[in-house]
């Protein structure tokens, strides 16, 4: 079977148990998410909780036996610096985003599967901050990403993207 489709089946299955999960704990439900900040219902902090376990476990095994992604890849796990000035206001802008709009990234991709229609316009505002952020505001002078696709590989330093074939 074709390397890209493993990886596809692999990610729908992934996405599925996800999903399934978040709706189950009720953390696409504005109600429970707005009680979890008001300190008026905990048990979204068990699903968070759980949530930190379970990757905190998962990194732990990859590590330990050096597992590879279905697609037979190494997986390279980077430590990087917890605590910087750029992580404390992201923390805080996105806290803030989670408490207005009623929940995380994730959450509202479950909520529009689960038929909430004004969670696309949150996704909207979700994708358009994200392009501004990488397009506009990001102003490290050595930012650099490595992305392969499709014999394609994109380099991105100082803004500037340089495209050039592996072939």
């Amino acid at each position: 079977m074709n390397k890209n489709l493993y990886t596809v089946i692999a990610a729908l299955i992934c996405g599925t148990v996800f999903g399934f999960s978040l709706s189950k704990a009720r953390a696409t439900d504005f109600n429970t998410i707005q009680n979890m900040f008001l300190l008026r219902d905990f048990q979204l902090y068990g699903v968070i909780a759980v949530a930190v376990a379970l990757v905190m476990s998962a990194i732990f095994l990859i590590q330990r036996y050096r597992l590879r992604t279905v697609t037979g890849e190494h997986i390279r796990i980077t430590p990087k610096p917890w605590i910087n000035k750029g992580t404390l206001w992201g923390s805080a802008l996105f806290g803030m985003g989670w408490a207005v709009s009623g929940g995380c990234p994730g959450t509202f991709l479950a909520m529009i599967g689960e038929g909430k229609t004004l969670a696309f316009v949150t996704v909207a505002g979700i994708l358009t901050g994200t392009y501004l952020q990488g397009r506009i505001i990001d102003t490290r002078s050595e930012s650099t990403a490595v992305i392969d696709a499709d014999q394609v590989q994109f380099k991105i330093v100082d803004k500037k993207i340089k495209k050039k074939s592996l072939t």
